[in-house]
């Protein structure tokens, strides 16, 4: 069997201090698998922690404001839900 050049092959200048395929082709075949380890830990480190907390904002804020306006009209009338609306640092400034 002959030996024929591989697709990594090269001739040239750039390559004639170091082997064929040890340094030149080595950070150049290191650095494609490497940019998808850097997307897989920006988004888990990242990309969603924050989607996970703005998302529970989210759904705080609009439960919130769901349970608050059925306060309101169930318990319309009542001398509680007046004080709920008072603010308390109203008369700190007098």
């Amino acid at each position: 069997m002959r030996w024929r050049p591989s697709s990594t092959f090269r001739e040239g200048l750039a390559l004639v201090s170091h082997p064929i395929g040890v340094h030149r082709l080595w950070s150049r075949w290191q650095t494609e698998p490497m940019i998808g380890a850097v997307l897989m830990i920006l988004l888990l480190v990242v990309v969603m922690p924050v989607g996970i907390l703005m998302s529970g904002a989210l759904a705080a804020a609009l439960l919130g404001g769901i349970l608050k306006k059925d306060a309101d009209t169930t318990h319309d009338g009542s001398e509680l839900l007046a004080l709920s609306e008072i603010d308390p640092w109203a008369d700190a400034a007098n």
